[in-house]
């Protein structure tokens, strides 16, 4: 469904340029549900918006390659976003139902009617109650939830081949985000559209996706699908996220945790980005940066020592 191939993104500051993503090569079947998992940081929203086509202006995007079944993607027809903040991303200015209307009338031939009245049935769709009277509210007047809502109607309200969720359960409560994420796998189902599902959230990652890929400091560390990722990961950082899951059959005095912090991205390390971190780090690491390894079956791992770690008590 999506190809993209050797994406680069530049910032130029007054500081100087660094970059942000470094040769990501991600592609994602068709009706497949693919996790984008890693730290907060570490360049993830940066990618995808370059895949949309909606950077910053100070950034630079170069890649190899970008298609959507063979063709150049169009944002907003076979490609919609659901963004992590729906109050930020929604006009205060206009209902709710007036801002839908309005992605269906850039994108399809009808009246202002039309638009209006398949915008209400979109939010009868994603499970908005009083959808009529919803649709003359403004996004202040609705709850998180609710506003969430709002931008996934948004997003299907032009039929995309391809939705990306950024981080869409952000400061939702359990019961909202179960829902929320119930939604859009619902919608993947029911239209058989692929989703790229970005979150730091592993326990989310795993009750959703088919195939993950972990990202770290602008790169792809590792590639597998899910079960392997959860069953036999084979990449420090990915086994770093995972030790760091609470397990509630097991009682520790204290959590594990990945130390260190994520580099700023003018910082970055020479060698293998992660490796400041790594309790694998070797000289090796240190000076020389390692390539994407293919371990067979689509699992690739971006480490020197790919299926050769020490024992990882996971």
């Amino acid at each position: 469904m999506l190809d993209v191939q050797n994406l680069n993104v530049q910032y130029h500051t007054e500081k100087g340029n660094f970059s942000a993503v470094s040769g990501l090569s991600l592609s994602i079947e068709e009706g497949e549900i693919t996790g984008l998992v890693g730290q907060s940081g570490c360049g993830k929203s940066t990618a995808v918006r370059a895949v949309m086509g909606i950077s910053a202006e100070n950034a630079e995007v170069e890649y190899e390659k970008l298609s959507l079944d063979g063709g150049i993607p169009i944002p907003g027809h076979n490609i919609a976003m659901i963004f992590q903040e729906p109050m930020t991303s929604l006009n205060p200015l206009y209902t709710c139902g007036s801002q839908i209307a309005e992605a269906i009338l850039l994108h399809n031939k009808c009246s202002k009617q039309e638009a209006w009245e398949r915008a209400v049935e979109i939010l009868k769709m994603v499970g908005v109650p009083s959808p009529e009277k919803r649709a003359q509210s403004y996004p202040h007047e609705l709850s998180g939830g609710m506003r969430q809502r709002v931008m996934i109607a948004i997003a299907l309200s032009c039929n995309p081949r391809l939705l990306i969720a950024d981080e869409p359960t952000t400061a939702l409560d359990p019961t909202i985000q179960a829902q929320i994420l119930k939604l859009i796998h619902d919608m993947q189902k029911e239209k058989d559209m692929s989703v790229l599902l970005i979150t730091h959230d592993m326990g989310i990652v795993a009750e959703n996706c088919d195939r993950v890929a972990v990202m770290y400091a602008g790169q792809i560390l590792e590639i597998a699908d899910v079960k392997t990722i959860f069953g036999n990961p084979a990449h420090p950082y990915t086994i770093g996220l995972l030790k760091a899951i609470p397990k509630l059959d097991e009682k520790v005095d204290r959590l594990y945790n990945i130390r260190g912090m994520v580099p700023r991205f003018n910082e970055l390390p020479n060698g293998c980005t992660f490796g400041p971190r790594c309790d694998f780090c070797d000289k090796k690491c240190e000076e020389e940066a390692p390539q994407l390894v293919n371990m067979g079956d689509g699992h690739l791992v971006r480490c020197h020592y790919a299926g050769y770690l020490p024992e990882r008590g996971i």
